[in-house]
C-alpha cells in the first residue's frame, strides 16, 4: 500500500497560517518560501497560499479533515482555546475509538484532535 507522506491545505495568508499551525497547533516549521511546510513525524504538511478558500460550515461538509492524535484531549483543548482556537463543542465528543474535538483554522479548514482508547504500541 502507498504511504501517505504529503498533505496540502489552501490558505489565504501564509504568515497567519504559520502563526496558527506553529504557535496554536504546535507543529514545527520545516521550510518557508512561496508555500510553507511543517514536518510532523513522517508526514509533510504544506500550506499553499491562494486568493480564495471555500469556507466550510461543519465537519460533515469538509472535503478534507486532518486528525491530530494527542495524549490528553482536555488539556490540549484548554491550551489551544487559551491561544484563541475555536472549537465546535465545549467538551470532547465520545466516539467508538475514543474522544474527538473539532476545530477550525483561520481559513475555514476543519481539523480534529483525537484521543484514542486503544493505541498500538
Amino acid at each position: 500500500m502507498p504511504k501517505l507522506t504529503v498533505v496540502q491545505l489552501n490558505v489565504t495568508d501564509l504568515e497567519e497560517a504559520k502563526d496558527f499551525y506553529c504557535n496554536k497547533v504546535g507543529l514545527e516549521l520545516a521550510w518557508g518560501g512561496p508555500m510553507i511546510m511543517f514536518k510532523h513525524d513522517y508526514l509533510i504538511f504544506v500550506a499553499n497560499e491562494v486568493k480564495n478558500v471555500q469556507k466550510i460550515t461543519d465537519r460533515d461538509s469538509a472535503p478534507t479533515l486532518l486528525g491530530f492524535e494527542v495524549d490528553d484531549i482536555a488539556a490540549t483543548m484548554k491550551d489551544m482555546k487559551g491561544k484563541g482556537v475555536e472549537f465546535a463543542d465545549d467538551e470532547p465528543v465520545e466516539f467508538l475509538e475514543g474522544l474527538y474535538a473539532t476545530f477550525r483554522d483561520p481559513f475555514g479548514n476543519i481539523h480534529q484532535l483525537l484521543e484514542l482508547k486503544n493505541k498500538e504500541e
